[in-house]
């Protein structure tokens, strides 16, 4: 059965639960339960809390380094690594919600 809200990624079996069909594009065609979603969502923002320490680290250790008159420009392009990793992993948690329509 398709979703209330004609969402072609979701389908709600008789008891309630959801199925996400999943590999579209690889032509997979597995199918992922809701349990499973929630799993990978609890991932998700593990990795999104674990990227705001490493950020928040990064920018310590940069306004150390300035303090003490050190060349920051290899730190800096690491914060920017940090960063850019960071918004993969919200767009990630971000599909995982729209998934599960939550």
């Amino acid at each position: 059965m398709m979703s209330p809200g004609g969402h072609p990624a979701l389908e709600f079996r008789e008891d309630g639960s959801i199925l996400t069909r999943r590999g579209a594009r690889s032509g997979v065609g597995c199918v992922m339960d809701r349990a499973m979603q929630l799993r990978h969502l609890e991932e998700a923002e593990r990795h999104v809390a674990q990227g705001e320490r490493h950020i928040a680290a990064q920018e310590r250790r940069i306004a150390d380094m300035r303090s003490a008159g050190l060349n920051t420009g290899e730190a800096i392009d690491l914060l920017k690594t940090f960063r850019e990793l960071q918004a993969q992993h919200l767009a990630h948690r971000d599909h995982i919600l729209s998934e599960l329509e939550l």
